[in-house]
């Protein structure tokens, strides 16, 4: 199971994206991580407990979806996904426990299939 019992640490989340099946890339962007794999594109954080990670999260994948544009033809929705405790929603980002980063990025249909 991807996921860490204890407090979220960098290297917990690390280890964990280390740890995505072959298809996936993972690339960091500051403090976050941008994945792209067969599910989609993702932009993930650990939450630092501000009140602006939400906005901020959602917004770099925002402008990660832009800068997508300007190379290729079609983007898909780039995902914010927020590591947390947190018990409430906090949108504009979705919010997902540690314990569980690994389902919404590996879990789901295809929709980004390689290319030939």
């Amino acid at each position: 199971m991807m996921g860490w019992p204890r407090h979220q640490d960098p290297e917990d989340l690390d280890r964990i994206l280390d740890q995505l099946p072959a298809g996936f890339v993972v690339r960091a962007v500051g403090a976050a991580w941008f994945v792209l794999g067969p599910t989609g594109a993702h932009v993930v954080a650990l939450d630092d407990g501000s009140e602006a990670a939400p906005r901020a999260l959602a917004r770099l994948a925002s402008v990660t979806r832009s800068a997508l544009a300007a190379e290729v033809a079609w983007v898909p929705y780039v995902d914010a996904f927020l590591v947390t405790e947190r018990e409430q929603p906090c949108p504009p980002a979705t919010r997902v426990p540690p314990r569980l980063i690994g389902r919404p990025l590996t879990d789901g249909p295809a929709v980004i299939a390689p290319t030939a």
